[in-house]
């Protein structure tokens, strides 16, 4: 964390950049555009993925376009998986429970996650 500094919300628009400057020893914050009265600062934290912004920073951008994609390793073999499909595949299950079962939304969550627990759903 960089005292101050971390407390400059994201923007794609930002209207700040920084870095720091080894000669003084310090972070310097500059207006990359003109300011105005009341205008809130802000920085960007960059082109990323609402997981890894969750992770580093603590928040996540409603309607980031950028690939969420999760990446893990199964019995030494790498994997890239895409959240927005993981996400869109359970939503599908939940749907299919609730319309062709009746079943209510927490119901059709408990019956999806423990089949999921018990590997009943390979996606």
């Amino acid at each position: 964390m960089v005292p101050y500094l971390d407390l400059i919300n994201h923007s794609d628009k930002n209207n700040t950049d920084w870095n720091y400057d080894e000669i003084k020893g310090a972070y310097i914050l500059t207006a990359i555009r003109d300011i105005k009265k009341n205008e809130e600062i802000t920085d960007s934290y960059g082109q990323s993925a609402n997981s890894r912004l969750y992770k580093t920073y603590g928040f996540v951008i409603p309607g980031n376009t950028v690939n969420d994609n999760v990446y893990v390793r199964i019995n030494g073999e790498s994997y890239t998986l895409n959240l927005k499909f993981l996400k869109d595949s359970i939503d599908s299950m939940f749907e299919k429970l609730m319309q062709i079962k009746g079943y209510e939304l927490n119901e059709a969550r408990k019956i999806i996650i423990k089949d999921l627990n018990n590997k009943k759903i390979i996606i």
